[in-house]
């Protein structure tokens, strides 16, 4: 390239992030809806996906939120222990398999 084009490209830093600079508060409750909806979740495998220092944190907060939440709703949640519950799902297990139909096999008639 000549001395032109070299000029309207700009000068090559290497090793230079390409970042501008932005950042973003991520405890800013505007965002929420960013962090528990899934109309806004963000797909990394998308081509338009630029990936940005903010972009990363994003992420970042949005899987610590989600963990944290699954952790708290398996906590919360009380396993199942009703013995009539459980008599009650054997009871239709055993009543569906005696019902259930038998496959009949199709026999093939000798071709002559």
């Amino acid at each position: 390239p000549n001395e032109k084009q070299r000029k309207r490209k700009g000068p090559k830093t290497p090793g230079k992030d390409k970042g501008d600079g932005f950042e973003i508060n991520l405890d800013d409750p505007r965002f929420e809806a960013l962090y528990s909806s899934h109309n806004f979740a963000i797909d990394p495998t998308d081509p338009r996906f630029k990936k940005t220092h903010g972009m990363e944190k994003i992420l970042e907060v949005r899987q610590k939120k989600r963990n944290a939440k699954k952790e708290e709703s398996d906590a919360s949640a009380p396993p199942s222990s009703d013995p009539s519950l459980a008599r009650m799902v054997a009871s239709f297990k055993k009543k569906s398999s005696e019902h259930a139909p038998t496959k009949k096999r199709k026999t093939t008639k000798p071709s002559t």
